[in-house]
């Protein structure tokens, strides 16, 4: 690891170019990944669930079916909206009352059981059913359009309604809980590092990896939305801390040796010591692969990759941007506030067997 850790320093300003411009295939390849919003394409094929699906799929093409229920409008305006619909691309059809009976018949004239099924007071509900599956591309861009035509006192409902739902909602939240994430690690790093500049660094050096797992996604085809959601935090969360131990070896050897021997030595003790924890949290992910779930298998792969290129980038990336901001760093200095634990230690020292007992 000698002769690797004085050549990532020695080529560090080359290294970082080249990560700067592996952030253009890797963006690419997160915007040409598919987002799975279908749960039910995780449960395994021999379940009674998915074998109903298969059924009603192939057998009676409702696979995919939504309920629309449409409030306060007369029967010939139930009947216009009915008809756009039906030309939406990904709707198959949309079914009502005047497939079999003509709306000039007033609904009294109904038998009663079947005025039951179809109207509810002032409301009346159609059936939708769609060409392809739950979740897929077309059937979301079918639901979107229907909720445009049926904003006025008119809800969808049904399990295409509710992907289309969930991937708005994650698409908006998304961005706001991962901006919290890192806003709270900032104040997390800004209170127990004395550098002002490093907690920065940090995020600086987290994009690398993020964008390289979500930009390698791309080879799995698709991952499923709770991964999507999930990915960023917990990359944060389980790597973070590697970037903190990089800077605490090398400011400890910058003491004692000139800059570049000093990383040099930092990545060696880095790595050593990040490699053992790592490959344990790997292990941890990794045998999500084995569930029946297959979301886990999902979750697993993109978090494993994630935490390999949260090693990598702690390794190869982040000492050329510690060197690169190395002055700033040292310049822009606080008293730090979470300080180092003194009467803790002591205390569980003296009393270790009581507190094994308890």
């Amino acid at each position: 690891m000698d002769k690797m850790s004085k050549w990532i320093v020695k080529y560090r300003n080359m290294i970082l170019a080249v990560a700067i411009v592996l952030l253009i295939p890797s963006a690419i390849g997160y915007f040409n990944t598919n987002i799975n919003y279908d749960l039910l394409s995780y449960l395994p094929s021999t379940s009674e669930s998915m074998k109903t699906q298969k059924i009603l799929g192939d057998d009676f093409n409702l696979s995919s079916v939504d309920f629309l229920v449409v409030n306060n409008k007369s029967d010939q305006e139930a009947a216009k909206i009915k008809e756009e619909i039906n030309k939406i691309d990904g709707v198959e059809k949309c079914i009502w009352r005047d497939d079999v009976l003509d709306i000039s018949v007033p609904k009294q004239a109904i038998p009663e059981s079947i005025q039951d099924m179809l109207y509810s007071g002032d409301s009346t509900m159609m059936i939708v059913t769609f060409k392809e599956p739950t979740s897929s591309m077309r059937t979301m861009n079918a639901i979107s359009k229907i909720k445009k035509y049926t904003k006025d006192d008119c809800y969808l409902g049904g399990m295409s309604a509710i992907s289309e739902d969930t991937k708005d909602q994650t698409e908006h939240d998304t961005p706001i809980y991962a901006g919290i994430a890192v806003v709270l690690c900032m104040i997390v790093l800004f209170l127990g590092l004395e550098s002002t500049i490093a907690p920065v660094v940090f995020m600086l050096g987290m994009i690398f990896p993020i964008v390289y797992n979500f930009g390698t996604n791309v080879f799995l085809g698709e991952i499923s939305y709770i991964t999507k959601a999930l990915a960023v935090v917990l990359q944060l969360a389980v790597t973070l801390d590697y970037s903190i131990f990089l800077l605490h070896r090398y400011q400890e050897e910058k003491q004692k040796l000139p800059n570049e021997e000093a990383m040099a030595k930092a990545i060696k003790a880095t790595f050593t010591s990040i490699t053992s924890s790592s490959i344990t949290t790997i292990a941890g992910f990794v045998a999500l692969c084995v569930m029946q779930l297959t979301l886990g298998r999902d979750i697993g792969i993109v978090m494993a990759k994630g935490v390999v290129l949260g090693v990598l980038s702690t390794i190869f990336i982040l000492p050329s941007l510690l060197m690169f901001f190395d002055k700033t760093i040292e310049k822009y200095k606080h008293k730090t506030i979470l300080n180092e634990l003194h009467k803790v230690p002591r205390f569980v020292i003296r009393h270790y067997k009581k507190i094994l007992v308890a």
